[in-house]
């Protein structure tokens, strides 16, 4: 998050945490731990869920997919590491204003 800060910004407040099973990960088995947060200054209905980071779960805790929105750009980014995802997570946006 400490390299996030310089573009997300400070006003983050958590909106979700949940883990779940990826269908599209190298180990059909793999548990996700994923954390949303939402940028206060971020109009409700403009993005819902501003960052959302993914980690292995319960075992090393390492990155699997990182999502954000910058509000500047209207644009929304997402980097996913191939060590564990051959694609996105099976978590796609269902619309347009969300990140997750």
């Amino acid at each position: 998050m400490n390299e996030f800060i310089p573009e997300i910004g400070i006003d983050l407040v958590l909106d979700d945490a949940e883990n779940y099973k990826s269908d599209f990960s190298y180990d059909y088995y793999l548990i996700i731990s994923i954390v949303i947060w939402d940028r206060i200054s971020t109009a409700r209905d403009e993005m819902w869920g501003d960052v959302a980071l993914s980690r292995t779960c319960p075992d090393t805790g390492e990155c699997i997919e990182v999502r954000w929105y910058d509000p500047e750009t209207k644009t929304k980014h997402i980097v996913f590491n191939p060590k564990y995802a051959c694609c996105l997570t099976t978590k796609v946006p269902l619309a347009y204003n969300t990140i997750f």
